[in-house]
């Protein structure tokens, strides 16, 4: 080695690393038997021992020894061309794996400084980001720009493409992407955009800092026992924030928001990241684990959700109200595709109805019967805006009563195949939530051309009903008509003009009361919990139960919907059925078991032989443990503005897929019989929480309705031959019912659909209508856990819960205000294998456990394997563990030991 000579030093001698363990020799001196060198590096002169000096490719070093900056300039060239020729003998998975963003990034910022210009003409860059560099480059030109001088073969240069591929996503940092004939470009971000990104991640952190050092320790109900209690940060209000905090604070309640109304943070933050870049990575630092992070411990949730989290965070911070949180549980639903309706319809479907005609024109009304004289009335819940039923009632030939039942004629605006009609058959029916309705068919038809409003004509398909004294049918006629409504009026008004004897709701209510009695039908009357929104920002729940006006309306639907039905089987056409089977004899069995764990008489007592029904699931719902909200959920829901109301309670209670064969009219009259007595039973119990349990497990035993294009008859309603026809806004198998009526009444007018279709579009609206209603339910327990959530006395108090049900994963508990339902998980009741029993009206406790080493361990010496712990019926003690507001999920704890210690 000679003196100016580039030389590498040992690696670590004098605390230098490769690369940059690299010198320029000065001296050689001779020190007793060894020698030693003086060599320049970066970090100046210093002195080492000869031995530890190897050759660095025989550079020689051309300037004066006395120039440090020179020396400087020349060794770190030196190492540049080095880690090139080292990053050339590279293989693609090394390149991969060795070089980052960041590096290609540097050396594409080096190279503008350079006079560095971009690869396409400037009419592509001037579209880009204010972020960005006006400069766009290929990957096969960013990396001979990396590795300059040297060339990439193309299986290195493919490397180099994977390794720019991780900026394809906007929230990466230091290139966006853009396709421009089918080929990327990349443009790097601006040097100021990075640092604006680093100073944020700073601020960020800096308020986490704050929070963690406000951090105030909270006594946890459930850890009374000497355990240590969870800590949460601070209330913000009370965390002393600074200017710049709170409106870091504010930007992420801006986040969260955009995050539940999009679905998820990689459509709600495309515009919106660090630094005001669309960065939400960078380094270590994530944005989206971030917000998650701070939510989850502002509100101190033992149970990490997201969703929740969030909309906890923006309910504390007061940023929206209990109503508006709702709404955002909705918005997250349709967003991140857990729901698969929408909120709103096409484009294309709005200009359609649109341009439907607002009059009814004299030549359609000419073609129809003109009832527009006979005095017309609906009768719907207080905010109701979609009107589609009507009644009329007139005296007939010696004194018989001719009820009139008008519905919409939406099948004369909806055409089989048009726009409208492909997007209500998607849809298939409505769904009624507490923060709004989701129609089927655009308000333009649902509230306006379709709807019965007062004082306006409307064309209708009516159904003459002549009925006698004691409620026989004696004939029936079906109309298409033209009907003018005299009011709309609500279930509230109505219910106590049938108490004051007002006609002509006292004759109405007198013919729906010997309807009932007459048809025995399934008397279920199941209460519906009632969600209202006040305008102190706080959430009513309430119970109501089947009123007197709700019956009426119940018992003519019903009526009109069976007429509709014969008239399509009579004249040979598809028929859209409403089936519902008989339970099965195991889930009766179930149910006096049930009755019998909880020390009552109200056994099923039938003769059955178990082969009339088959089906897929229960009338509970497809949640697991939603028993009680299945029985608390009444009927279809409809929903107006702010407040849930009641609607054909009894019939549309029973929804689902199952499968069956026609059962003989007189066996469903028999078990209708044999059920009704026990549901009279169970509501003369003086202790309304048992006979909630028991019309829990009567819900439990039955099988769910659901539409069929074969006929098994109707077991809850005791018919034999049963559609849906009078709900035809909000339910598209009334449309399929209406244009075959259609048909028949004015053949040409409208084509029937063919039984192929009928099968195919029914098995759809199953789907669609189970989806609604288990969203329904869930709705309402979101609007719960909110109330729950936010009040700080139920949250930290202690609860007395009545076991209602019990599950192989859960005990689920109704509380003392009896609509407020919450589970506890059975892995935290006992270390120990807990299961219900074969009845599910007890939970056992298994008192023989094998361990890892296959030896069997008796818990206890009760001379039995295992012993029951818990029971439906029992009043326990608990406190809320943790609550899910987007989950709808009240999680509870036992306060005392469940089967002992």
């Amino acid at each position: 080695m000679e003196i100016r000579e580039l030389v590498r030093l040992k690696k670590g001698t004098g605390g230098l690393e490769p690369p940059l363990n690299m010198g320029i020799l000065l001296d050689r001196r001779k020190s007793g038997k060894d020698f030693t060198a003086l060599v320049f590096t970066l970090r100046g002169e210093m002195t080492v021992k000869w031995r530890s000096l190897k050759e660095a490719g025989g550079r020689i070093y051309p300037g004066d020894k006395k120039d440090e900056a020179s020396m400087r300039r020349f060794i770190r060239e030196s190492i540049e061309k080095e880690r090139s020729r080292s990053m050339l003998r590279m293989t693609p998975e090394q390149i991969m794996e060795r070089v980052s963003p960041e590096d290609l990034y540097k050396s594409v910022m080096s190279y503008l400084r350079n006079g560095g210009t971009s690869e396409l003409p400037s009419e592509h860059s001037e579209r880009l980001p204010p972020h960005c560099e006006n400069v766009l480059l290929s990957p096969g030109k960013i990396g001979p720009i990396h590795f300059e001088p040297m060339q990439l073969d193309p299986k290195q240069q493919w490397a180099i493409s994977r390794v720019l591929a991780e900026c394809d996503d906007p929230s990466s940092p230091f290139f966006d992407r853009s396709d421009i004939g089918r080929k990327p470009y990349y443009a790097p971000h601006r040097k100021e955009a990075i640092e604006s990104i680093r100073e944020h991640i700073a601020s960020l952190e800096n308020l986490w800092s704050h929070f963690v050092e406000s951090c105030e320790r909270e006594e946890d109900e459930e850890e009374r026992s000497g355990k240590r209690n969870r800590a949460r940060f601070a209330d913000p209000s009370s965390a002393d924030l600074t200017v710049e905090m709170k409106r870091e604070l504010d930007r992420i309640c801006e986040w969260g928001l955009l995050y539940l109304e999009k679905g998820s943070f990689r459509r709600g933050l495309t515009a919106f990241g660090l630094g005001g870049t669309p960065v939400r990575r960078f380094h270590r630092f994530d944005l989206e684990r971030f917000i998650f992070d701070l939510s989850h411990n502002m509100i101190g949730s033992r149970i990490r959700d997201p969703p929740s989290d969030i909309i906890g965070m923006l309910l504390k911070l007061r940023r929206v109200s209990w109503r508006e949180a709702s709404g955002l549980v909705v918005k997250f639903n349709l967003g991140s595709g857990r729901r698969t309706f929408h909120d709103s319809f096409p484009e294309h479907v709005e200009r359609a109805s649109s341009s439907l005609p607002e009059e009814v024109s004299e030549e359609e009304a000419a073609k129809r019967l003109d009832l527009r004289s006979l005095p017309t009335f609906t009768i719907d819940p207080p905010d109701a805006r979609d009107f589609d039923d009507a009644l009329s009632l007139e005296e007939g030939i010696n004194g018989r009563a001719i009820l009139w039942v008008h519905i919409a004629d939406v099948s004369h605006y909806v055409r089989a195949g048009d726009l409208i009609d492909l997007e209500a058959r998607y849809r298939g029916t409505s769904v009624y939530l507490p923060t709004g309705v989701i129609p089927m068919l655009p308000p333009r038809l649902s509230e306006d051309l379709c709807s019965l409003k007062e004082g306006a004509d409307r064309l209708c398909i009516s159904t003459r009903l002549e009925l006698s004294d004691d409620g026989e049918l004696l004939s029936t006629e079906h109309h298409r008509s033209v009907i003018r409504v005299d009011r709309n009026l609500s279930y509230d008004e109505v219910e106590p003009w049938i108490e004051e004897k007002r006609q002509p709701f006292s004759s109405l209510w007198e013919l729906a009361e010997i309807l009932e009695e007459r048809h025995g039908r399934l008397d279920l009357r199941t209460p519906e919990r009632k969600v209202t929104f006040s305008s102190d920002d706080s959430i009513e729940i309430t119970i109501k139960r089947p009123t007197k006006a709700t019956r009426l309306i119940e018992q003519f639907m019903i009526l009109a919907n069976e007429a509709a039905a014969r008239k399509l089987r009579d004249n040979d056409l598809p028929v859209p059925y409403r089936v519902h089977p008989l339970p099965q004899r195991e889930d009766l069995e179930r149910f006096n078991a049930a009755a019998e764990a909880l020390g009552l008489d109200a056994k099923i007592d039938i003769e059955w032989d178990g082969s009339y029904s088959s089906r897929d699931g229960t009338a509970g719902s497809s949640r697991e443990g939603d028993l009680v909200s299945a029985l608390l959920a009444g009927g279809k829901l409809e929903l107006s503005g702010m407040s849930i109301q009641t609607d054909a309670a009894g019939e549309d209670a029973m929804n689902g897929e199952v499968s069956g064969i026609e059962v003989p009219i007189e066996k469903i009259e028999m078990a209708v019989d044999a059920l009704n007595r026990v549901l009279r039973k169970i509501r003369s119990f003086p202790d309304s929480s048992i006979s909630d349990i028991l019309s829990i497990w009567m819900l439990r035993t039955l099988p769910r309705a659901f539409y069929s294009h074969e006929n098994i008859g109707h077991f809850g309603l005791r018919s034999g031959c049963y559609c849906h026809f009078t709900s035809p806004i909000r339910r598209y198998p009334d449309i399929l019912a209406h244009r075959g009526l259609a048909s028949i009444l004015e053949p040409g007018s409208c084509e029937a659909p063919e039984s192929e279709e009928v099968s195919e579009i029914l098995e759809h609206v199953n789907e669609m209508s189970d989806e609604a209603e288990e969203w329904e339910r869930e709705m309402i327990d979101v609007a719960l856990s909110t109330r729950a959530f936010m009040d700080g006395d139920f949250n930290k108090g202690i609860h007395q819960g009545r076991v209602m049900t019990l599950t192989p994963s859960s005990v689920f508990l109704l509380l003392e205000d009896s609509v407020t339902e919450g589970r506890v998980p059975l892995r935290t009741i006992s270390p120990y294998r807990l299961h219900p029993d074969d009845t599910g009206t007890r939970l056992m406790l298994h008192l023989r456990e094998q361990d890892d080493t296959g030896n069997v361990n008796r818990l206890r010496e009760t001379g039995v394997e295992e012993m029951e712990v818990l029971r439906i019926g029992e009043i326990r003690r608990c406190g809320i563990f943790s609550v899910s507001v987007a989950g709808g999920t009240v999680h509870l704890s036992f306060m005392d030991p469940v089967g002992g210690d």
